[in-house]
């Protein structure tokens, strides 16, 4: 039941991070900071979304769990992008999601909270660490865990490092973490 999925999601404690905050942070990588002398910094709004993923494209779980794709919808938080000189960008702070499955309709909130660091390297590529409870989505064909073939989005207790190549494909991936598999909270 939806409860008891809350209930298992609360167990992931306190500190916790999402893809959302991640697909953001993607997204300000690409942008230039305006005033070189400080950070840029920027709070990312509450209310986000639904972002719909549809199967074929950028998929949040696999076709065989949301044949119909999944609905991403920032619900809540208050977390802040930032942007250094040096190219490092950062998210922080409290991010709640609910992800649904639009075949069943089965919905989980995520009570997120962490922090990810993004450091680019010359050549394209980049290193991310995420720490704390937070959740990342693996495309098809990023390196990780589960089924490399399709989408998957987990929620981690803990620490994460990966390895992005230049077109932003996950190459490696470490981690301590403890870890639930989003995906099959809402099949």
């Amino acid at each position: 039941t939806q409860s008891e999925r809350r209930v298992e999601m609360s167990k992931l404690n306190t500190t916790r991070f999402t893809i959302l905050g991640v697909v953001v942070l993607c997204a300000a990588l690409l942008t230039s900071v305006a005033d070189a002398a400080k950070p840029y910094r920027e709070r990312i709004p509450i209310g986000g979304g639904p972002y719909v993923e549809l199967p074929g494209e950028f998929e949040f779980c696999p076709a065989s769990i949301a044949p119909t794709g999944v609905s991403v919808e920032v619900v809540g938080g208050n977390h802040a992008f930032s942007q250094f000189e040096n190219g490092v960008s950062t998210v922080t702070g409290r991010h709640v999601d609910r992800f649904t499955n639009l075949d069943n309709g089965t919905s989980v909130i995520l009570e997120l909270q962490g922090r990810t660091v993004v450091v680019p390297h010359g050549d394209g590529t980049s290193h991310a660490t995420l720490t704390g409870v937070l959740g990342f989505n693996f495309y098809p064909g990023d390196v990780g865990p589960g089924d490399m073939t399709v989408g998957r989005t987990y929620v981690f207790t803990g620490s994460v490092d990966l390895d992005f190549d230049s077109s932003g494909v996950v190459v490696a991936f470490s981690s301590n973490a403890r870890m639930v598999d989003v995906c099959a909270l809402i099949a």
